[in-house]
């Protein structure tokens, strides 16, 4: 098993009133990942959120090694929030997709 947690702060500087309001924001994210079967086999999980705006980007994805030069994996990845902000401006790049990768 791997985990790790992570809080990151923003400060912006501005002297315009309109930015007032939105001069900081917080991104909490972590990461959960495991492999079986001898590593063949690794899941991923990965969450960050905007703390001031709301927004999230979740991704999910597992992967299976055929060999040592063949892996499949299915991702999927999902952006939540209003469109203006962070992670709501990817809202239309949320995806599932699958994938195999041969190297030579």
């Amino acid at each position: 098993w791997f985990l790790a947690v992570q809080a990151i702060g923003e400060r912006r500087l501005s002297d315009e009133p309109r930015e007032a309001s939105r001069r900081g924001s917080t991104f909490l994210s972590a990461i959960l990942q495991r492999k079986w079967a001898q590593d063949r086999i690794n899941t991923r999980v990965i969450h960050i959120v905007d703390t001031q705006d709301h927004a999230s980007w979740s991704s999910l994805q597992a992967s299976y090694e055929l060999d040592s030069r063949q892996e499949i994996k299915l991702q999927a990845d999902f952006f939540r929030g209003r469109s203006a902000v962070s992670f709501g401006a990817f809202k239309a790049r949320s995806r599932v997709s699958i994938s195999h990768r041969l190297e030579y």
